[in-house]
């Protein structure tokens, strides 16, 4: 059987999820609890997605910001 249905992928949140709530339009900073955490998970193999209701400008300011400032290097587009 094809190793495809054997991904572990988790999608996760950008707002109050991989960052600190804050209201829009402010950047919010990194949430290191969650950074830990999905460290943590990245070295056990999963496969994480950003997953949010942003779109277009939006979605990509926040995936730029979980790759360059945050440090999420794993971090998957949906």
């Amino acid at each position: 059987m094809n190793n495809y249905f054997n991904q572990k992928i988790i999608a996760v949140d950008f707002d109050d999820t991989i960052t600190e709530h804050r209201p829009y339009p402010e950047k919010a900073p990194l949430n290191k609890t969650a950074k830990k955490y999905l460290d943590k998970l990245n070295n056990l193999g999963f496969k994480l997605v950003l997953w949010t209701a942003r779109k277009g400008k939006d979605y990509e300011e926040a995936y730029d910001r979980c790759i360059n400032e945050f440090g999420l290097t794993y971090l998957l587009k949906d």
